[in-house]
């Protein structure tokens, strides 16, 4: 979120569900009663960038410190935007930069175009896909009550017991309900009671609380059973009740504070469609794994969907490089020295053998044997003399 008031001029996605859902409820009578005349007065300096502004930055104040939008509500020379998560320093950022990084494994990153200064819309894995263990994505979460009850108790912690729930949240209270409507607390049925406030076992110790939270253990039968109850004004956000889109029992799942069957969600992904190469999105279109393309994961890609923008190239990091390096040139040493174990005694006899017959021998060994070189000479010119030379010579 940003800190000035211009910085925003597109309603989000919460801000659409918002305004949905107050319209569905008691908001439609008062939206509809539209006045017979509507002014619409345009102001170079109100904040919101209007027909024929490139920018609206709001006050002299706050021109001053974004630095990239004049007085009379256009962009300076050479600055291409003035906010969004893809503008910085008056410039768009590169294609392909992450812009709103996943936060669950339900979720899916948007990178920035290039040419624009706002994040794509955000987008994240179809309502029903399978998560956790044994949950299903829901609004880019994956509402795994396994994991809500480590989050409160530590990682010991595990999903209570339905009678627990049963107990606890058909109260009506404070401690234990289904939600509120006009008249107070509503009880749970027992169809229901999982949609109810959280209840974790197996807790081994009390956990540090946020301000506005406070503990309450029940005891049934042999269970100690372990809730959160919520101290702060009706209207604030509460996280120790079951969120939408928790499991409540097979194929069954957790909307307004009702048990329901999962067909709700109109969970119809086809990963065939996909090339089995991605998953579908909230937009119930192709998000492919790296290396695949979209819109159906059927070429070679970087990954990415038509809705999220295109992620970059993946570039192997200098440590990753060096890492690299040092395991070859290891591998290398390796096997060079396996190779002159195997082959370096048999070259060492070798070696040895030729060493031995070219080695002056002993000189007593040597006059036994043969006799001096004058020796050798002296015999053989005596010796010639004596002999007849063979048949044949003349």
């Amino acid at each position: 979120m940003h800190s000035t008031m211009a910085e925003r001029y597109r309603l989000s996605n919460c801000s659409k569900d918002t305004y949905f859902g107050f319209i569905e409820n008691q908001g439609r009578n008062c939206f509809l009663n539209l006045p017979k005349d509507v002014s619409e007065i345009k102001m170079c300096g109100n904040g919101v960038v209007e027909s024929g502004e490139q920018c609206d930055c709001g006050t002299d104040e706050a021109c001053r410190i974004n630095g990239c939008c004049q007085n009379d509500c256009q962009l300076k020379p050479g600055a291409s935007c003035f906010q969004g998560l893809c503008c910085q320093g008056c410039k768009f950022l590169k294609e392909g930069t992450a812009c709103r990084e996943a936060t669950s494994d339900c979720d899916l990153t948007e990178y920035c175009l290039g040419n624009a200064d706002d994040c794509p819309p955000n987008v994240f894995k179809q309502n029903g896909m399978p998560c956790g263990t044994s949950s299903s994505c829901y609004s880019g979460a994956c509402l795994d009550i396994h994991q809500h009850c480590r989050t409160f108790f530590g990682q010991a912690a595990k999903p209570a017991p339905l009678s627990c729930y049963k107990e606890v949240n058909v109260l009506g209270d404070r401690t234990g309900n289904c939600g509120q409507d006009k008249s107070g607390y509503k009880k749970c049925p027992e169809k229901d009671a999982f949609c109810g406030r959280l209840q974790c076992t197996n807790v081994h110790k009390v956990p540090r609380l946020p301000r506005g939270y406070s503990i309450l253990q029940t005891p049934i039968n042999d269970v100690l059973c372990w809730s959160i109850v919520f101290h702060k004004q009706d209207n604030a956000h509460d996280d120790g009740t079951a969120k939408d889109g928790a499991s409540c029992g097979p194929n069954k799942i957790c909307i307004n504070r009702s048990c329901v069957d999962m067909t709700i969600l109109n969970y119809d992904c086809d990963f065939s469609k996909c090339n089995n190469q991605g998953v579908c999105n909230s937009k119930r279109n192709c998000h492919c794994s790296y290396g695949w393309a979209p819109p159906h994961c059927s070429g070679r890609g970087f990954g990415g969907s038509i809705d999220s923008g295109p992620p970059p190239e993946r570039t192997k990091s200098k440590k990753t490089l060096m890492l690299g390096s040092i395991i070859g040139v290891a591998l290398l040493l390796l096997a060079l020295t396996a190779m002159l174990k195997r082959f370096l005694p048999s070259w060492i006899r070798y070696g040895g053998l030729l060493k031995r017959k070219v080695s002056p021998q002993p000189m007593d060994s040597a006059f036994e044997s043969t006799g001096s070189a004058e020796g050798s000479i002296e015999a053989s010119t005596e010796g010639s003399a004596e002999r007849e030379p063979p048949a044949g010579r003349i």
